[in-house]
Protein backbone atom coordinates (compact mmCIF):
# COMPACT_ATOMS: atom_id res chain seq x y z
CA UNK A 1 0.00 0.00 0.00
CA UNK A 2 1.55 3.56 -0.96
CA UNK A 3 2.96 5.57 2.11
CA UNK A 4 1.34 8.73 1.55
CA UNK A 5 2.90 10.48 5.20
CA UNK A 6 5.80 12.12 6.07
CA UNK A 7 5.89 9.54 9.22
CA UNK A 8 7.86 6.15 8.06
CA UNK A 9 5.53 3.24 8.10
CA UNK A 10 6.01 0.35 10.75
CA UNK A 11 6.52 -2.32 7.93
CA UNK A 12 8.52 -2.61 4.52
CA UNK A 13 7.73 -4.87 2.63
CA UNK A 14 10.47 -6.11 -0.16
CA UNK A 15 9.61 -8.20 -2.58
CA UNK A 16 12.90 -9.46 -4.99
CA UNK A 17 11.95 -11.50 -8.29
CA UNK A 18 13.62 -12.47 -11.66
CA UNK A 19 12.12 -14.10 -14.49
CA UNK A 20 9.33 -14.85 -12.59
CA UNK A 21 5.99 -12.61 -13.82
CA UNK A 22 3.08 -14.83 -12.92
CA UNK A 23 4.16 -15.81 -9.56
CA UNK A 24 5.27 -11.96 -9.05
CA UNK A 25 1.74 -10.76 -9.92
CA UNK A 26 0.18 -13.68 -7.14
CA UNK A 27 2.54 -12.06 -4.71
CA UNK A 28 1.78 -8.51 -5.38
CA UNK A 29 -1.99 -9.25 -4.98
CA UNK A 30 -1.09 -11.13 -1.78
CA UNK A 31 0.68 -7.95 0.06
CA UNK A 32 -1.87 -5.25 -1.88
CA UNK A 33 -4.36 -7.52 -0.31
CA UNK A 34 -3.30 -6.85 3.93
CA UNK A 35 -5.93 -4.88 5.57
CA UNK A 36 -3.40 -3.14 7.77
CA UNK A 37 -1.96 0.25 5.84
CA UNK A 38 1.15 0.94 8.08
CA UNK A 39 3.65 -0.28 5.62
CA UNK A 40 5.44 0.53 2.20
CA UNK A 41 5.90 -1.95 -0.30
CA UNK A 42 9.05 -2.20 -2.36
CA UNK A 43 10.09 -4.00 -5.44
CA UNK A 44 13.35 -4.88 -6.38
CA UNK A 45 13.61 -6.64 -10.05
CA UNK A 46 16.84 -8.19 -11.45
CA UNK A 47 16.58 -6.94 -14.90
CA UNK A 48 13.37 -9.70 -16.24
CA UNK A 49 12.82 -9.89 -19.90
CA UNK A 50 9.78 -12.20 -19.25
CA UNK A 51 6.65 -9.15 -18.82
CA UNK A 52 7.88 -9.16 -14.86
CA UNK A 53 7.92 -4.75 -14.85
CA UNK A 54 5.10 -4.77 -17.43
CA UNK A 55 3.25 -6.49 -13.95
CA UNK A 56 4.94 -3.78 -11.64
CA UNK A 57 3.89 -0.91 -13.53
CA UNK A 58 0.23 -2.16 -13.55
CA UNK A 59 0.19 -1.88 -9.89
CA UNK A 60 2.38 1.02 -9.54
CA UNK A 61 0.22 3.41 -8.23
CA UNK A 62 0.04 1.20 -5.21
CA UNK A 63 3.56 0.32 -5.10
CA UNK A 64 6.18 2.85 -2.84
CA UNK A 65 9.56 1.98 -4.81
CA UNK A 66 10.40 -0.14 -6.94
CA UNK A 67 13.83 -1.07 -9.38
CA UNK A 68 14.42 -3.24 -12.07
CA UNK A 69 18.60 -3.85 -12.80
CA UNK A 70 20.88 -6.78 -12.77
CA UNK A 71 22.30 -7.71 -9.44
CA UNK A 72 24.39 -10.72 -8.40
CA UNK A 73 21.48 -12.57 -6.92
CA UNK A 74 19.09 -12.93 -4.63
CA UNK A 75 21.24 -12.08 -1.71
CA UNK A 76 22.97 -8.96 -3.50
CA UNK A 77 18.66 -8.44 -4.27
CA UNK A 78 17.78 -8.40 -0.94
CA UNK A 79 20.46 -6.24 0.31
CA UNK A 80 19.26 -3.34 -2.07
CA UNK A 81 15.60 -3.54 -0.73
CA UNK A 82 16.82 -3.02 2.82
CA UNK A 83 19.04 -0.14 1.60
CA UNK A 84 15.70 0.98 -0.16
CA UNK A 85 13.74 0.59 2.74
CA UNK A 86 12.19 2.90 5.39
CA UNK A 87 9.98 1.18 7.99
CA UNK A 88 10.78 0.44 11.12
CA UNK A 89 10.79 -3.40 10.79
CA UNK A 90 11.84 -5.13 7.51
CA UNK A 91 9.91 -8.70 5.62
CA UNK A 92 10.78 -10.22 2.77
CA UNK A 93 7.92 -11.93 0.86
CA UNK A 94 9.57 -12.72 -2.64
CA UNK A 95 7.90 -13.42 -5.52
CA UNK A 96 6.09 -16.72 -5.23
CA UNK A 97 5.66 -16.15 -1.66
CA UNK A 98 2.41 -15.21 0.44
CA UNK A 99 1.14 -13.94 3.52
CA UNK A 100 -0.95 -16.35 5.26
CA UNK A 101 -4.03 -14.30 5.53
CA UNK A 102 -4.70 -10.74 4.68
CA UNK A 103 -4.58 -9.84 8.73
CA UNK A 104 -1.23 -11.19 9.13
CA UNK A 105 0.53 -7.64 9.22
CA UNK A 106 -3.04 -6.29 11.59
CA UNK A 107 -1.71 -9.47 14.07
CA UNK A 108 2.15 -8.44 13.89
CA UNK A 109 1.18 -4.86 14.55
CA UNK A 110 -0.70 -5.77 17.58
CA UNK A 111 2.20 -7.76 18.77
CA UNK A 112 4.83 -5.50 18.16
CA UNK A 113 2.77 -2.67 19.70
CA UNK A 114 2.62 -4.53 23.30
CA UNK A 115 6.41 -5.49 23.03
CA UNK A 116 8.87 -3.99 20.99
CA UNK A 117 11.52 -6.17 20.23
CA UNK A 118 14.33 -6.69 17.43
CA UNK A 119 12.67 -9.60 16.06
CA UNK A 120 9.63 -10.90 16.22
CA UNK A 121 8.81 -14.85 13.97
CA UNK A 122 5.61 -16.60 13.47
CA UNK A 123 4.64 -19.90 11.74
CA UNK A 124 4.22 -21.05 8.58
CA UNK A 125 1.97 -22.82 6.39
CA UNK A 126 4.25 -25.33 4.38
CA UNK A 127 3.32 -26.81 0.76
CA UNK A 128 5.08 -30.22 0.93
CA UNK A 129 5.87 -29.70 -2.94
CA UNK A 130 5.12 -27.42 -5.65
CA UNK A 131 3.00 -30.40 -7.19
CA UNK A 132 1.94 -31.68 -4.12
CA UNK A 133 -1.66 -31.13 -2.32
CA UNK A 134 -0.75 -31.69 1.58
CA UNK A 135 -0.33 -28.73 3.54
CA UNK A 136 1.08 -28.75 6.77
CA UNK A 137 1.80 -25.85 9.95
CA UNK A 138 5.22 -25.65 10.94
CA UNK A 139 7.48 -23.52 13.04
CA UNK A 140 7.38 -22.69 17.15
CA UNK A 141 8.64 -20.72 19.93
CA UNK A 142 12.87 -21.77 19.14
CA UNK A 143 15.48 -23.10 21.68
CA UNK A 144 18.87 -22.14 21.93
CA UNK A 145 19.16 -26.45 20.72
CA UNK A 146 16.71 -25.77 18.11
CA UNK A 147 18.43 -22.31 16.99
CA UNK A 148 21.84 -23.80 16.72
CA UNK A 149 21.24 -27.24 15.38
CA UNK A 150 19.12 -26.17 12.35
CA UNK A 151 17.78 -23.34 10.91
CA UNK A 152 13.59 -22.47 13.15
CA UNK A 153 13.28 -19.26 11.35
CA UNK A 154 11.87 -18.81 7.77
CA UNK A 155 12.57 -14.97 6.62
CA UNK A 156 9.05 -15.04 5.48
CA UNK A 157 7.80 -15.31 8.88
CA UNK A 158 10.25 -13.30 10.41
CA UNK A 159 10.14 -9.23 10.60
CA UNK A 160 13.76 -7.92 11.66
CA UNK A 161 14.04 -4.25 13.10
CA UNK A 162 15.45 -1.95 10.36
CA UNK A 163 18.17 -0.52 12.45
CA UNK A 164 19.98 -3.97 12.97
CA UNK A 165 21.09 -3.67 9.35
CA UNK A 166 23.14 -0.50 10.33
CA UNK A 167 24.41 -2.36 13.13
CA UNK A 168 25.16 -5.84 11.97
CA UNK A 169 25.96 -5.04 8.39
CA UNK A 170 23.65 -6.74 5.38
CA UNK A 171 22.99 -10.41 4.52
CA UNK A 172 26.55 -11.90 4.06
CA UNK A 173 27.29 -12.76 -0.03
CA UNK A 174 29.74 -15.61 1.13
CA UNK A 175 26.61 -17.65 2.34
CA UNK A 176 24.28 -17.57 -1.35
CA UNK A 177 21.60 -20.18 -0.03
CA UNK A 178 21.67 -19.76 4.01
CA UNK A 179 22.72 -15.52 3.98
CA UNK A 180 19.06 -15.00 6.20
CA UNK A 181 20.20 -18.02 8.76
CA UNK A 182 23.84 -16.58 8.95
CA UNK A 183 21.99 -13.04 9.57
CA UNK A 184 20.25 -14.27 12.15
CA UNK A 185 23.52 -16.07 14.09
CA UNK A 186 25.33 -13.18 12.83
CA UNK A 187 22.45 -11.12 15.59
CA UNK A 188 22.59 -13.87 18.36
CA UNK A 189 26.59 -13.51 18.09
CA UNK A 190 26.57 -9.34 18.36
CA UNK A 191 24.38 -10.12 21.31
CA UNK A 192 24.39 -13.41 23.15
CA UNK A 193 21.06 -13.40 23.67
CA UNK A 194 17.56 -14.22 22.25
CA UNK A 195 15.60 -11.83 24.85
CA UNK A 196 15.20 -9.85 22.19
CA UNK A 197 13.51 -12.31 19.77
CA UNK A 198 9.69 -12.86 19.95
CA UNK A 199 7.63 -15.67 18.55
CA UNK A 200 4.05 -14.95 18.28
CA UNK A 201 1.98 -18.03 17.58
CA UNK A 202 0.21 -17.46 14.07
CA UNK A 203 0.78 -18.81 10.96
CA UNK A 204 2.39 -15.73 8.71
CA UNK A 205 3.71 -16.99 5.58
CA UNK A 206 3.01 -19.65 3.48
CA UNK A 207 6.11 -21.55 2.61
CA UNK A 208 7.18 -24.16 -0.48
CA UNK A 209 8.94 -26.89 1.30
CA UNK A 210 10.50 -28.45 -1.92
CA UNK A 211 12.01 -24.69 -2.56
CA UNK A 212 15.56 -23.34 -3.28
CA UNK A 213 17.07 -24.54 0.33
CA UNK A 214 15.11 -28.50 -0.52
CA UNK A 215 16.91 -28.39 -3.66
CA UNK A 216 20.47 -27.33 -2.71
CA UNK A 217 20.33 -28.95 0.39
CA UNK A 218 23.81 -30.09 0.57
CA UNK A 219 25.22 -26.39 0.25
CA UNK A 220 22.19 -25.87 2.80
CA UNK A 221 24.13 -28.09 5.28
CA UNK A 222 27.68 -26.90 4.88
CA UNK A 223 26.53 -23.40 5.06
CA UNK A 224 25.17 -24.20 8.18
CA UNK A 225 28.51 -25.85 9.38
CA UNK A 226 30.35 -22.91 8.21
CA UNK A 227 27.81 -20.35 9.81
CA UNK A 228 28.59 -22.78 13.04
CA UNK A 229 32.28 -22.55 13.40
CA UNK A 230 32.28 -18.47 11.96
CA UNK A 231 29.31 -17.99 15.45
CA UNK A 232 28.61 -21.33 17.73
CA UNK A 233 30.47 -22.35 20.66
CA UNK A 234 32.77 -25.45 20.37
CA UNK A 235 30.29 -27.34 21.75
CA UNK A 236 27.32 -26.46 19.28
CA UNK A 237 30.34 -26.42 16.29
CA UNK A 238 30.83 -29.91 17.34
CA UNK A 239 27.54 -30.75 17.70
CA UNK A 240 27.17 -29.35 14.34
CA UNK A 241 30.13 -32.00 12.80
CA UNK A 242 28.50 -34.84 14.13
CA UNK A 243 24.80 -33.87 12.93
CA UNK A 244 25.99 -33.21 9.52
CA UNK A 245 26.94 -37.25 7.56
CA UNK A 246 23.41 -37.69 9.04
CA UNK A 247 21.84 -34.37 6.80
CA UNK A 248 24.52 -35.57 3.98
CA UNK A 249 22.42 -39.05 3.83
CA UNK A 250 19.24 -37.21 4.34
CA UNK A 251 20.26 -35.74 0.91
CA UNK A 252 20.57 -38.93 -0.83
CA UNK A 253 17.58 -40.36 0.33
CA UNK A 254 15.32 -37.24 -0.37
CA UNK A 255 15.46 -37.50 -4.31
CA UNK A 256 14.57 -40.94 -4.19
CA UNK A 257 11.40 -40.96 -1.49
CA UNK A 258 10.18 -37.76 -3.93
CA UNK A 259 10.70 -40.47 -7.44
CA UNK A 260 8.95 -42.77 -5.34
CA UNK A 261 6.00 -40.45 -3.63
CA UNK A 262 6.86 -41.52 -0.55
CA UNK A 263 7.80 -37.91 0.90
CA UNK A 264 4.29 -36.39 1.36
CA UNK A 265 3.36 -40.05 2.80
CA UNK A 266 6.25 -39.01 5.14
CA UNK A 267 5.51 -35.70 6.06
CA UNK A 268 1.68 -36.53 6.68
CA UNK A 269 2.73 -39.12 9.09
CA UNK A 270 5.07 -36.91 11.11
CA UNK A 271 2.50 -33.73 11.07
CA UNK A 272 -0.22 -35.28 11.40
CA UNK A 273 -1.91 -33.26 14.26
CA UNK A 274 -0.95 -30.37 11.81
CA UNK A 275 -1.65 -30.92 8.88
CA UNK A 276 -4.52 -28.48 6.96
CA UNK A 277 -7.94 -30.28 5.82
Amino acid sequence: MKNTGNKAPLFSIITVAYNDAVNLEKTIQNVLSQTCGDFEYVIVDGGSKDGSVDVIKKYEDRIDLWVSEKDKGICDAMNKGVLLAKGEYINFMNAGDSFYDARVLDNVREALLAEKVDILYGKVMKQSSEKSELHYESGGEMSPQSFFMSIPICHQAAFAKRSLFSTLGLFDEKFPVAFDYAWFARYYHATQSFKKFRFIDKIIANYLDGGNSFIKKNQTDRERLAIAKKYFSRYYLMLNYLKFPLESLKTLVLPWMVKHELLDRYREIRYKSKVKT
